[in-house]
This record gives C-alpha cells, structure tokens and sequence, in this order.
C-alpha cells in the first residue's frame, strides 16, 4: 500500500489576498466526521451550512484571512461556496495543491485505492483513551481494519474463532464508527457487542455493510444519507488469488449518488498462500512465539475457480453463482418497490465472469 503525503506551508495570510495568488486546496480533514464544517460567513459565528466539504475534495481559493478560506468547490462533494477553516487546533484541514489554473498535480507513483496506516501509532490506556486509528478508516473495508485489530489486541490462540463471530452490525458503519470497532477488540468482544440504533456518520461519507446475496458473502457501498432508490446496482467482481475486498477502495470512490456498489466474494478459497505477516508494533505486548501452532488466522484470498481447473468447465458455474447473486439484489430491490438498472464489472477473472 502507498501513503500519500503532502507537502505545504502552515503560514497564515493577515490580510485578504489578491485575485493574482489565488491558490487550489485539498481537503484533508474530516475523514471520521464525513467532512469539514463550512459557514456562510468568515466570522466563527455565522450559521453553519448543514452539509460538510468532504474529504478528498479540492477547491479553489477566493479569499484568505487569518486562517479562515472562502472557497469555490472545484471537485467532491458538499456546498459550492462558503468559508471553512484551515486548520482545527494543531491539525491541518486543507493543505495548498498549486496555483489555480490547473489541474491539481498528481501524486509521485499514482495513489493507491487501498488503505494503510501508520503503524507506529499506538492505542493507549485499557479502553479508557480510546482513539481511532492514525490517518482513520475512510477507504478501508471493515474486513481489512478488523484484522489489523485482531493482530494489535488479541493473542494467537484466539483470533481465528474471534474473527469468525463478529457481530454482524459491527460490519455496518452507519451502526457502528471506528471507537466501537476499538473498544470491541480492545475488551475482546465485551464491549461494543450491541448497536445503540443511532446512526453513525461513516467515514467519507460512504456506507458499508456486509449481506448474503444468493449465496455469496458481499459488501454493499454507496453514499450516506441518501432520500430515494439507488438507480443502478454496479457488481464488480474481484480477480483471483485475493482477498474479497480487493475492490473496496475503487467501490469507495466510486460511490456517488444514485449508485449502488455490491462487492461479492468469489465462493471458492484460493490454494494460494497469503505473503508472510509482517511483523508489527502492537499496542501491548503479545506472545507471538506459540503463533504457528494455531495456524493462519488471516482471510484466504479467493477466487471464482481453481487456476487448476479448465476454463470452459468452471466458467459456467462460476457464471451462475454471479447471476444467483445479482438476482437476489435485485429481487430486494423489486420487494421495495424500484427497479434500478444493473452494471457488471470486474478484473481479471472477476471481469470474465461478468462478460459472460
């Protein structure tokens, strides 16, 4: 996985600037709250507009003043125009991209659609100084940040069975945010293991949730919040030899209004082994050394037939356990009273199961 970083300058204009030093701002904050607060008005005191700059968007600059910006979006979501801070105590909000004119600059090797963190970052006290994960968990699966907690919390001999009964609303990010997530594996599942039924903001302002769907385990995206009937259902099915979440970061950025994005596990496991766990900094220590005993604890990768089998024997089944899944979504669809259009898509195997 690639982190991206950013580089700019903290300072602070004291006076207004000029039309000719306009710059571009990408929005950096907000990634567990679905985005930045923005006001009507450059004064702290002025009525706030109820939908927030999402992360990841990029605006242009109209003024500058102590700190405070007035921006026209140029690219995401939330309101046109309005005024947002920079930054919010010692963390930055927005970080400068480049003069206005021009397309944002790309980053160095591309970005990766899959999430890291910073494995430095360690959580603190017994449940007592709960923090979310360094960087949050805005692009990430709650598959991949469920074994990234199992390996910081819990010891060899349990993960597995662990792993094996999560709650199913803890796979929900509008019934559940990173702390309950946290203090879940901080307590090893005495904590946390009942939703509230208050709806939680999901990070970047896109849901996930995880169903059956005739047959096969998937993750379901789109966009929070929303008020009608997603038009179009999108599968896209992962390739082979990987984990079923492969795709999640392409669903993430991918779920726009009117979408539905659904993210079916391929139903055969990989003979494939996974890379070698890297060895990590926990937040307390953990007796690694009877870990092979217990056998792997991390997910399989999978695949939609064997890399042994013959094509033109397992494609057709492959082909029919996609179809099952595609009918049950949009018989549920049918149930609540829309019918929205399918879109098919994948990679690798994935995409040959769909072009078939």
């Amino acid at each position: 996985c690639i982190c991206s970083s950013y580089v700019y300058s903290t300072s602070f204009l004291s006076s207004t600037t000029s039309a000719s030093s306009m710059k571009t701002w990408r929005v950096v904050g907000g990634a567990d709250t679905g985005g930045i607060l923005v006001r009507e008005g450059k004064d702290l005191k002025s009525a706030a507009i109820a939908e927030r700059l999402s992360t990841g968007a990029v605006v242009k600059e109209v003024e500058l003043e102590k700190g405070r910006l007035k921006f026209e979006k140029l690219s995401g979501d939330g309101p046109g125009t309005g005024w947002v801070s920079l930054r919010l105590k010692d963390k930055d909000l927005l970080v400068a991209v480049q003069d206005s004119g021009a397309d944002p600059a790309p980053k160095k090797g591309g970005e990766s659609l899959k999430k890291s963190w910073d494995q430095k970052f360690l959580f603190s006290g017994c449940g007592a100084n709960l923090r979310a994960l360094e960087g949050g968990t805005e692009g990430a699966s709650r598959d991949q940040l469920f074994e990234f907690l199992t390996r910081q919390h819990l010891s060899p001999e349990l993960r597995k069975d662990f792993l094996e009964n999560i709650p199913p609303h803890l796979f929900d990010s509008a019934q559940t945010d990173e702390e309950d997530c946290v203090t879940f594996f901080q307590t090893a599942g005495f904590v946390g293991g009942d939703p509230i039924g208050k709806v939680k903001r999901s990070p970047g302002g896109v849901r996930q949730h995880v169903e059956e769907l005739g047959g096969l385990r998937c993750i379901i995206v789109e966009r929070e919040g929303r008020t009608s009937p997603p038009s179009a259902l999108v599968f896209l099915a992962h390739g082979i030899d990987v984990l079923g979440d492969d795709l999640y970061g392409m669903a993430h950025r991918l779920a726009l209004d009117g979408l539905r994005l659904v993210l079916p596990e391929a139903p055969h496991e990989s003979t494939m082994e996974r890379e070698p766990e890297q060895k990590l900094e926990v937040a307390s220590k953990i007796d690694e050394e009877s870990a092979e005993q217990y056998g792997e604890w991390r997910r399989p990768f999978r695949c939609w037939w064997s890399r042994h089998a013959k094509v033109q024997n397992a494609l057709p089944a492959a082909v029919g356990e996609f179809l099952s899944c595609i009918a049950a979504a949009f018989e549920q669809c049918k149930s609540d009273g829309y019918q929205p259009k399918i879109v098919l898509g994948g990679f690798s195997q994935g995409a040959a199961v769909a072009l078939a």
